[in-house]
């Protein structure tokens, strides 16, 4: 049985999946609901029980063995992606946070895992602080670098979270509009003609997990 837990983002649905039995899901579901480890909850895979005090580490510990599924919808800045194309990022962004000369700018982290769906596009996703109604990279470096360019508002955390934690990730999105002057009627459209598609991704991925799990 798969056991899941949700967390609504800016931009998707964070999915946390582990192919143990289901009464063994509530910590995970703890953990990304609340974002904490719930003290003296004895794991039912090891027998032990954290201190009463929690920590970041406990809370990496707690999801060791979950994988991570990001799915949602993302705008185009690059004319190679269409609206209604799959997309599975193979780069990562951070383009909306600089605090050089404490850390490098911009940040980028490289997929680890290989792609879920086999008709999706691998792309280079930005990560931005807002959503965009104007597209900034049209002309611009990115765009002459990578030929799908997309962006959202929190594949870049979740990766980031992801790797720190040394926790197994996939992201899948749906571009729902070309981040330009239509981009909010766009996307309201997508939401509305999109969302079964949506669904189906959502199913079929998790599916694959359950699959990559028992073999792993």
């Amino acid at each position: 049985m798969v056991g899941a837990a949700f967390a609504l983002l800016a931009g998707g649905y964070l999915i946390s999946a582990t192919a143990a039995r289901a009464a063994d899901t509530s910590r995970f579901t703890d953990v990304f609901k609340n974002g904490l480890v719930p003290c003296g909850h004895q794991d039912s895979a090891t027998g032990e029980r954290p201190s009463d005090t929690c920590t970041i580490e406990d809370i990496f510990k707690a999801v060791a063995r979950v994988t991570n599924f990001l799915i949602g919808f993302a705008g185009a800045l690059t004319p190679d992606l269409k609206v209604g194309d799959i997309i599975e990022p193979d780069q990562f962004i951070e383009q909306d946070y600089n605090a050089e000369p404490f850390e490098k700018f911009p940040n980028i982290i490289k997929r680890n895992q290989k792609k879920l769906l086999r008709d999706s596009l691998d792309a280079v996703m930005l990560t931005q602080d807002k959503f965009l109604k104007e597209n900034p990279y049209k002309d611009g470096p990115y765009a002459k670098k990578y030929k799908r360019l997309a962006c959202d508002m929190e594949s870049y955390a979740v990766a980031h979270f992801c790797e720190m934690a040394r926790v197994n990730y996939h992201v899948v999105k749906l571009i729902s509009d070309s981040a330009d002057e239509s981009a909010d009627h766009d996307f309201l459209k997508a939401c509305r003609e999109l969302s079964p598609r949506l669904n189906s991704l959502v199913l079929e991925s998790i599916q694959k997990i359950h699959e990559i799990s028992r073999r792993g």
